[in-house]
């Protein structure tokens, strides 16, 4: 496929639109209708298409617009979004998981999932989307919204404690001790992701088999993962179709 081929570069669009469908429903900030950021990727897309080299797939390519496309969008409407999670780093290590499934349920939901994303810091919910949901290796992300691959770890594990505080739909609950369970929460995300040494590892491993308290908060991390990147792409609509109708006339 050529860029000036606009027949065939709209055919790759339309097939690659139901999972950038998907990817906006998540990524749009609170006051952006999801559609609304869609239409805008594809438009411009085709106004770019001169610049589609083909070294990614076009599908990868348009995907870096709709981040970074959301993450300008979110970072504009953030000043006014006060009802983002500013838990520092020390709270969200101790946030507590009562019922895991609840969070699993609640994420299964896709106005609550969009809901809950929609109250995420902006990079931090394009990074949490595209490593848990859509596959993506941290430093693919690190590269599409220009941070470092360590800053891309950091963004991720505060997302992903702030989506579960969210779903869980509970205030964190106090910790009378947390020194052993905040030694294990810190590798928590490698162990999560399987990028720890073996004796780090069977220190979490210990501790998840003696602690009351990090067992359901783990669970409801990994049920909250399979749900982000098991999810269907949408069905694309009547009027996405129009649009991509209309690219070539």
């Amino acid at each position: 496929m050529t860029p000036t081929d606009g027949a065939d570069f709209k055919r790759e669009l339309e097939r690659a639109t139901p999972r950038v469908v998907r990817m906006a429903q998540r990524l749009a900030p609170a006051g952006t209708d999801a559609e609304d950021l869609v239409q805008d990727v594809l438009e411009r897309a085709w106004a770019a298409r001169a610049s589609f080299r083909g070294d990614a797939a076009l599908a990868t390519w348009l995907h870096r617009i709709l981040v970074n496309r959301a993450v300008d969008l979110g970072a504009r409407a953030l000043p006014l979004a006060l009802h983002v999670d500013l838990l520092s780093e020390a709270q969200l290590i101790d946030v507590e998981v009562e019922d895991p499934e609840r969070v699993v349920d609640r994420a299964a939901d896709a106005e609550l999932l969009r809901a809950a994303l929609s109250r995420l810091e902006p990079m931090d919910r394009s990074v949490l989307v595209l490593y848990d949901g859509e596959g993506w290796s941290a430093s693919e992300i690190a590269e599409t919204i220009a941070i470092s691959t360590a800053a891309t770890y950091k963004r991720l594990q505060r997302a992903r404690l702030r989506l579960t505080r969210e779903l869980a739909g509970e205030p964190p609950q106090p910790v009378s001790d947390t020194s052993v369970c905040r030694q294990a929460r810190v590798a928590l995300w490698d162990y999560l992701d399987d990028r720890l040494d073996g004796p780090t590892r069977q220190f979490v491993d210990s501790h998840l088999r003696d602690c009351p308290r990090c067992p359901p908060l783990i669970q409801a991390l990994v049920g909250l993962r399979s749900t982000l990147s098991s999810s269907p792409a949408p069905a694309v609509s009547a009027r996405l179709k129009a649009a991509l109708e209309q690219l070539v006339e």
